[in-house]
């Protein structure tokens, strides 16, 4: 198929192309009119376009495509200014909400909190630097309020809305916060007080093998080791690490499997839905249930889907929610190891080869931004994660069975003796690959213009692979 005959099945796609590229460009410049008066421009030119320009059909997409861009622009400058009332670099003593298990580090443990600030709440990085004379900073648990004195500066890299850093004996518990939490928050504190009872069930064995679990099953990343960190990453499989599209795949597979109900997308949406609130709303968990919820209501309306248009789809509704969500790096990993698998296609094989193509377009369309972030390329990622995709799988298989038979010992132990075997012979993997000249291999991490020069070329490349199998289908 032609290029000019593919685009028109993809509208949303270049609706949201167009709309992060209006984001993009808010990121680097000041809103030169008011956000308002820019709103009523797109109502007029939409209702131009399809009042007086509707037979002028190159005139009304244009109209409409500018309109798209304005409206991203407009989106993320007024992100930008919710952000920028919260980041206030003088010192000053605010209340803090804390909403995620500890994350120690070398020098400070770090939290996720939320902060309320002029009526509104914020999602904040909280770092508090280790005090001897404190221990109780290294477990606070969701729900728990502190009050601390510090800065709220900018953050980087990340969807957060700001970053605290709070020094030694500048932060002290606190009964309750002052402001009530809204429903959406408390209902994320439930989530995850229901998550903390699951790690309660699950039996304690090495901490290697129990923080991967939980990473891999209930996105708690807290008790990851940092050489198991370095490990998976030198290996071009921390993907596994994180809550994605492959995790949720697998669990809406097996709630399949024993959902056996005609529309039985009513039940399992809700409970993908609820387990992603439960693992805490990564934009990787947020893309692939959304992803999930498009594909799940074409099935019950019988429409038929396009994949680009439901990744698209996902991209509008969470930079529609969370413009600043663009600037995570988790957010464009994601979008883009999918973009990936989508375009760059092979020729159907077998599901080995299915794997294969699969991992490495991924890896491909990624590949810009690992180097540009982490200064890392896995060379060995591809062959690795052919044999670590199934282990995990299995993995994630057991997990819900693990966690069923904690009342009966008996029962659990023999199921997370085989949990801890599955890692263990994939650690085992890992480490040999790893161990090997060029597995990895570490670059100068590069600049934003050549990130856009390598995009560039992949996109020329692809573009030019479907000329030439246009030419040769004639």
């Amino acid at each position: 198929m032609k290029p000019s005959a593919y685009l028109p099945l993809i509208p949303l796609f270049r609706l949201s192309l167009l709309l992060t590229a209006g984001m993009l460009t808010a990121l680097h410049t000041r809103p030169f009119v008011n956000t308002d008066t820019v709103i009523l421009m797109m109502a007029a030119a939409i209702a131009g376009a399809f009042l007086f320009l509707r037979d002028r059909e190159m005139l009304s997409s244009l109209c409409l495509f500018a309109c798209t861009f304005l409206l991203g622009a407009c989106l993320m400058w007024h992100s930008m200014t919710l952000h920028q009332s919260a980041c206030d670099a003088s010192l000053k003593e605010m209340q803090l909400v804390i909403a995620s298990s500890p994350q120690p580090k070398t020098k400070v443990v770090s939290y996720e909190a939320w902060l309320c600030e002029h009526g509104r709440w914020y999602t904040v990085r909280l770092s508090l630097m280790k005090d001897v004379g404190q221990p109780w900073q290294d477990c606070l648990q969701p729900g728990q309020c502190i009050a601390v004195k510090g800065r709220v500066e900018a953050p980087r890299y990340t969807s957060a809305d700001a970053s605290v850093l709070v020094f030694p004996g500048q932060a002290r518990p606190t009964a309750a916060c002052d402001a009530p939490l809204p429903s959406v928050r408390r209902l994320r504190l439930a989530a995850l007080h229901w998550r903390e009872r699951l790690i309660a069930r699950l039996p304690v064995g090495d901490p290697e093998t129990y923080g991967v679990v939980l990473a891999m099953t209930l996105g708690d990343k807290t008790r990851l080791e940092k050489d198991v960190r370095e490990l998976y990453s030198r290996a071009g499989t921390a993907h596994l690490l994180a809550l994605s599209g492959l995790h949720l795949s697998i669990l809406y597979g097996m709630m399949s499997v024993l959902v056996r109900w005609r529309r039985k997308q009513l039940v399992i949406l809700p409970l993908i839905w609820a387990y992603a609130v439960m693992t805490g709303l990564s934009p990787s968990i947020v893309r692939a249930a959304l992803m999930l919820s498009i594909c799940g209501w074409t099935d019950l309306t019988f429409r038929s889907r396009q994949g680009l248009n439901t990744l698209a789809l996902a991209a509008v509704i969470m930079l529609t929610v969370s413009p600043r969500a663009l600037t995570d790096v988790s957010f464009q990993l994601s979008f883009m190891a999918v973009l990936g698998i989508f375009l760059i296609r092979f020729r159907p094989g077998g599901r080995l080869w299915g794997m294969l193509t699969v991992s490495l377009a991924a890896q491909v369309m990624t590949a810009p931004l690992v180097a540009l972030y982490f200064g890392r390329l896995p060379v060995c990622g591809l062959p690795v994660n052919l044999v670590a995709i199934p282990l995990v799988t299995l993995v994630l298989w057991l997990c819900p069975a693990v966690w069923l038979t904690a009342p009966w010992p008996v029962v659990q132990a023999p199921l997370a003796g085989t949990v801890c075997t599955l890692l263990d012979l994939l650690h085992r993997i890992i480490r040999q690959v790893t161990a090997l000249p060029l597995a990895s291999v570490d670059i100068p991490p590069l600049t934003v213009p050549q990130v856009i020069a390598a995009y560039v070329l992949i996109f020329s490349l692809l573009y030019i692979r479907v000329l030439l199998k246009s030419f040769n289908s004639k």
